[in-house]
């Protein structure tokens, strides 16, 4: 597959995993659907606190000004900080490493985080060019 294919993939990606559920609640706790995780990751403190939708935002952006090595390390940046969110800040101390203390991880996280690989792929396949 191309990176310029790759590169709309993803970005395609990422627009669904923005109507998919993100997390799914237990009990009488709702689901947060990518669109509000989104909107909390984008307040000035998520800048250095949850850095994932910029430096996917700054990848996408770099790839497109056809500056393939800042995408590399964008997109890098960004997929860390989605293993991070999902494994490190928002584990339950008693659970496994999907169990959230108010859910389980949804299928919007998972489509957020193949967008982010698909990112790296497409930045890593066009960087010699």
């Amino acid at each position: 597959m191309t990176g310029e294919r790759l590169y709309g993939l993803s970005l395609g990606t990422y627009a669904v995993s923005l109507v998919l559920p993100a997390v799914i609640g237990t009990h009488s706790d709702p689901n947060m659907w990518g669109w509000q995780a989104f909107s909390l990751s984008i307040n000035p403190i998520a800048i250095v606190a949850w850095p994932s939708n910029f430096g996917y935002a700054a990848a996408a952006i770099f790839q497109w000004m056809e500056y393939r090595g800042a995408a590399v390390a964008a997109s890098s940046v960004a997929v860390a900080d989605m293993l991070f969110v999902a494994f490190v800040f928002l584990t339950e101390s008693r659970g496994g490493p999907v169990h959230l203390p108010f859910g389980l991880l949804g299928p919007g996280y998972f489509a957020w985080l193949a967008a982010g690989v698909m990112m790296i792929m497409s930045s890593w396949k066009q960087r010699d060019r």
